[in-house]
């Protein structure tokens, strides 16, 4: 008799699943379709940010996380550090080093040797003639004495191919400027002391 009722329990159970059973996947579908267009409108709703002005109006005591940044923004700062300015350097004759501008040429590797052109190393450097301290004419007539052609109303242009470096080339450079600047000056100033 016990054996005779789990038996019709265990069918009655069965049967009510088999009955359930595609009720209970359709309610989990229906289920599952309404939270997935719920969660698919807050998605697609548009978000709304609220300041300061619309949340002191609306009670909210809301504090945006970037309020000192902006609020740094309108006084005209910025989140760096000032950094340091270093003092302008110049050379012995009183040009400053951020007035020379440089030019080098680059032609590539060669398939014979030496594998390197010619003007691979060549260094050509151009100054503004506002920024070389000429004093007075006489300097003036002296240094295009000095240069000829290299001069022109504008800009004083030399360029060196002695070394086997750019490097050297540019040091070269800027010590030729700096000796021809002292030497025009120290022959203006000889020739006025012997006028």
């Amino acid at each position: 008799q016990q054996q005779q009722q789990q038996q019709q329990q265990q069918h009655y159970h069965t049967r009510t699943v088999r009955h359930l059973f595609p009720t209970l996947l359709i309610k989990k579908t229906k289920m599952m379709n309404s939270l997935i267009n719920k969660t698919a409108k807050q998605l697609i709703r548009p978000r709304q940010f609220s300041s300061a002005a619309t949340s002191a109006s609306s009670g909210n005591d809301y504090i945006s996380p970037f309020k000192d940044f902006f609020d740094m923004i309108d006084r005209g700062e910025t989140s760096l550090k000032p950094v340091p300015q270093k003092p302008e350097d110049f050379l012995k004759c009183g040009i400053p080093e951020s007035c020379l501008r440089f030019r080098t040429m680059s032609y590539g590797r060669r398939h014979l040797s030496p594998f390197v052109d010619i003007n691979e190393h060549k260094v050509t450097l151009k100054v503004g003639l506002e920024h070389i301290p000429i004093e007075s004419e006489l300097e003036k007539s002296i240094l295009q004495e000095i240069v000829g052609n290299r001069m022109n109303e504008t800009q004083l242009q030399l360029s060196s191919n002695q070394f086997g470096s750019r490097l050297e080339n540019k040091r070269h450079l800027v010590s030729m400027l700096d000796r021809i600047v002292l030497g025009m000056k120290k022959l203006a100033k000889e020739k006025e002391e012997d006028a």
